[in-house]
């Protein structure tokens, strides 16, 4: 059988797959820029059926319909890895809980886990030629939410970039359940972008890259910028970089923190509204930098 076919096979539409959700599941939404936007649709119409279905997710780019239905609480659970500002207003409504983690061993936590999830649906890139969806870039632990689920579930978004990664950056068809295509909404910004008509753009590095990137390339125009205290104080570092000549820069300050070894497991650069069009488009360094499954914590 073709991957054409096991597709056409697969697809259904959203409401037809949360039908599979069930009270006192265990859900996982993805993450970040991979939470469903159909399919929440969809579970929000179902969820008031349910009661004590319990949801994983973190780092929410916008505020989820299941949050908006009438007493959340009465129905649902938000277990969340990473907490951002819309998940914190949730607390207040008794049905959102921070999980406490150390990040580089959460996918451990899904693979040991006594509670895995039963069902787990988030939005992808679109099938390559080989048969795989691509998570985007927020690969992160996905692969092994992936090898725990029971029922995976993937909405389609052509607007997903394809994030390589080499390994844990993608799933087969074959391990697929069910497919829906959303509407294919825009991908949500991941944090702050320079202001109209700035000269420079926005770069965040995390750890000892951040460290060593204010000191050391200042005479490139880099800048400082302002960030919250939690940000800082954890050794993180949020950069302005000259958008003109930003290719020259940024290529330069890689090539400084590799040599440095700070560039390698554990660290992160982030880049936004900021690159040239070649590297905004797929540069394998960069992007495999940021995106590749198991390069965080």
């Amino acid at each position: 059988m073709n991957f054409q076919t096991m597709y056409n096979e697969k697809l259904t539409s959203a409401e037809d797959a949360v039908k599979v959700v069930n009270s006192s599941d265990w859900v996982d939404y993805g993450w970040c820029t991979g939470t469903p936007v159909a399919l929440d649709a969809a579970m929000a119409k179902r969820l008031p059926e349910l009661t004590n279905v319990n949801f994983r997710g973190g780092i929410l780019m916008h505020v989820p319909e299941i949050f908006k239905i009438d007493s959340p609480a009465q129905h649902m659970t938000w277990n969340s890895w990473h907490m951002g500002g819309i998940e914190r207003k949730a607390i207040a409504q008794n049905f959102s809980f921070y999980n406490p983690i150390r990040y580089s061993e959460l996918p451990r936590y899904y693979r040991d886990s006594a509670t895995p999830s039963r069902v787990a649906m988030f939005q992808v890139a679109p099938m390559d030629k080989h048969g795989y969806f691509n998570f985007g870039p927020n690969a992160s632990h996905m692969a092994a939410v992936c090898e725990r689920a029971e029922i995976i579930i993937v909405e389609v978004n052509e607007n997903m970039p394809r994030c390589l990664g080499g390994f844990e950056e993608g799933i087969h068809i074959s391990q697929v359940a069910m497919i829906v295509e959303g509407s294919n909404p825009a991908i949500d910004a991941t944090g702050a972008a320079a202001p109209a008509g700035s000269d420079h753009c926005p770069l965040h590095l995390g750890g000892a890259a951040g460290l060593l990137a204010s000191k050391r390339f200042h005479r490139h125009g880099v800048r400082r910028d302002a960030v919250g205290p939690g940000w800082s104080q954890r050794g993180n570092v949020s950069l302005c970089v000259p958008r003109c000549g930003a290719d020259t820069a940024v290529h330069q300050l890689w090539r400084h923190l590799h040599r440095h070894h700070v560039c390698g497991h554990g660290h992160y650069l982030q880049y936004q509204n900021a690159l040239p069009s070649e590297l905004a488009a797929g540069s394998e360094p960069y992007l495999n930098q940021w995106t590749g499954a198991g390069r965080f914590g």
